[in-house]
């Protein structure tokens, strides 16, 4: 039995490397369907990776962008449903978006679904961390939080209900659960942690104002969001920040 890793990509070039390298070694095949309006170094990060050998299979595909079309998740997530159906009934497949990274036991993950019953039909839940702002704060909206069905057997009776956010589906009855011992990581609300890091190593190797350890102390408090700070007034910020960031409404509609 395969396990399959399926991505959307397109601009994510800060995050294709760790996410891929998460993956690699432990998955049987990788399908990206990459996004050709992507305006980033995205692809030659994918062909890097491709040139290591034939595990991965890159469809290139042009995501619906328009803000008037209202299916162009549950569109692009349909397009690779329908190749793993052609291609990998029955196998298992894992989708991951570029911006997130499984932890350290997708490399018993294999194991795990070979030991399920494989004749039933399987949907399967996995616990995220979504990193807010930095690499030592998460959501805390919910005690834990889960994204649905990313974990399940390819069906031909699966498919995606149309929408923004949709949620994959089996038009059967199917054995749904939650696997809580496998985390996935979600990056994408802590993309300043690639800046900070590239400036702790650039300071670290020009700096002749601070010392190594200072230098570390500052990335580490940075990196883990413990960096002292204080809450500054927004109705004292300049016209042009609260315009570009929209807080001029909102002050406006306080005020009124």
């Amino acid at each position: 039995m395969n396990l399959i890793v399926c991505y959307l990509m397109g601009n994510s070039e800060l995050f294709v490397d760790m996410t891929l390298k998460s993956v690699y070694d432990f998955v049987d095949k990788i399908i990206i369907i990459y996004d050709t309006s992507s305006k980033d170094n995205t692809l030659n990060k994918i062909k890097e990776w491709e040139n290591k050998g034939n595990k991965i299979m890159r469809i290139d595909r042009e995501y619906e962008h328009d803000f008037n079309i209202k299916n162009a998740n549950s569109n692009a997530r349909n397009f690779y449903l329908d190749y793993l159906k052609k291609n990998y009934l029955n196998d298992f497949c894992i989708v991951l978006d570029a911006d997130e990274v499984p932890d350290d036991s997708i490399i018993h993950l294999k194991e795990y679904i070979e030991s399920l019953d494989k004749s039933k039909s399987y949907l399967i839940s996995l616990r995220m961390i979504h990193f807010i702002g930095d690499l030592g704060h998460e959501d805390a909206t919910q005690e834990e939080h889960y994204v649905l069905n990313r974990l399940f057997n390819i069906k031909l009776e699966l498919f995606y209900p149309d929408g923004e956010h949709p949620v994959l589906m089996n038009k059967i009855k199917d054995q749904g659960f939650a696997l809580k011992n496998f985390i996935i990581y979600h990056m994408a609300y802590c993309r300043e942690m690639f800046y900070i890091k590239d400036r702790y190593l650039n300071h670290l190797n020009k700096s002749e104002m601070h010392s190594k350890d200072y230098l570390k102390d500052w990335y580490l408090s940075h990196l883990f969001g413990s960096y002292p700070k204080k809450q500054i007034d927004p109705k004292k910020f300049p016209k042009v920040i609260t315009e570009t960031f929209l807080i001029d409404k909102f002050l406006e509609n306080n005020n009124g």
